[in-house]
């Protein structure tokens, strides 16, 4: 892949549109707190608090795949998109992690959080693929990945530890 095809100027620097803005990358961090002193809950000895911090952990999951699908929604409400076909993948892939998240709250808590996991891996993918294609800024998926393996790491880990 070329530096261009990479979105970095021809000498390899990385141009404004490599960038994560500040608010987006400092908000993204916070939001993935709650993954994290839930996952280190969900260990605690108290086997109450550890079923409670999961519990928090799969609906806070739910809602946060739900939001990042919601993202997605809004790039091609402002973006608009060149066919009718492009239109209707691009919202229809949108509502896609809603449904997966409400989905996940409807199964037992060791397939709802098999579920999250795939969603969220699927998710990153299409965000990557979003982000080379010009369909969401070059620098989404930069904020995207690093934060996505965290949350599947504290996932994974919770669903591993049942």
């Amino acid at each position: 892949m070329t530096n261009q095809e990479l979105g970095k100027a021809p000498n390899g620097v990385p141009t404004i549109q490599d960038i994560v803005p500040s608010a987006a990358g400092w908000l993204t961090a916070a939001g993935a707190i709650p993954f994290g002193v839930t996952a280190v809950l969900g260990f605690a000895p108290d086997v109450m608090v550890a079923a409670q911090a999961i519990e928090i952990m799969r609906g806070y999951a739910a809602v946060i795949l739900s939001f990042m699908g919601g993202v997605h929604w809004g790039l091609t409400m402002t973006e608009g998109c060149s066919t009718p076909l492009r239109s209707w993948r691009r919202y229809g892939v949108s509502v896609v992690p809603a449904i997966l998240g409400w989905g996940a709250l409807l199964l037992p808590i060791a397939e709802s959080l098999g579920l999250l996991i795939a969603g969220f891996a699927l998710l990153l993918a299409y965000d990557i693929y979003c982000s080379r294609s010009n369909e969401a800024p070059a620098w989404y998926s930069g904020l995207r990945l690093p934060v996505t393996l965290f949350v599947l790491i504290c996932l994974g880990a919770v669903s591993y530890g049942l």
